[in-house]
C-alpha cells in the first residue's frame, strides 16, 4: 500500500489500515522506530488511571457549561452570567487559589 505525503507533510492513513489496528476517534497513534522501519501502535486513554474529581465538588453543584465557560474565558459573555460560572469560595482548588 502506498500513501502520499502532502504539501503540510501529513499523511492520510486508510480506513482499512485504522479498522486492522483497532485505531478509533480520539486514539493517538505511538510511532517508534525499530530495525526494520517505523512501527504504528494505537494508545488509548486508559480510564481507570486517571483521577476522579467526583470527591473533590460539592454536592449539589451544577455541571459546567462548557460553552459559556469558553464564552467567559474569551470575554464574550454578559457580566450576568459570570457569575454562574464561578466555584464556590470554600471549593477552591488549593494549588490555583482563590481566581474567581
Amino acid at each position: 500500500m502506498i500513501v502520499k505525503i502532502d504539501d503540510n507533510l501529513q499523511v492520510t492513513i486508510p480506513a482499512q489500515v485504522l479498522d486492522a489496528m483497532g485505531a478509533k476517534p480520539g486514539d493517538l497513534l505511538e510511532i517508534t522506530e525499530g530495525p526494520d522501519g517505523f512501527i504504528l501502535r494505537p494508545r488509548r486513554i486508559d480510564h481507570s488511571r486517571l483521577g476522579t474529581l467526583r470527591d473533590k465538588i460539592a454536592p449539589g453543584t451544577p455541571p459546567l457549561d462548557i460553552r459559556k465557560f469558553r464564552e467567559r474565558r474569551a470575554g464574550r459573555h454578559r457580566s450576568d452570567d459570570a457569575s454562574k460560572l464561578r466555584w464556590p469560595q470554600s471549593r477552591q482548588c488549593p494549588s490555583m487559589g482563590d481566581k474567581s
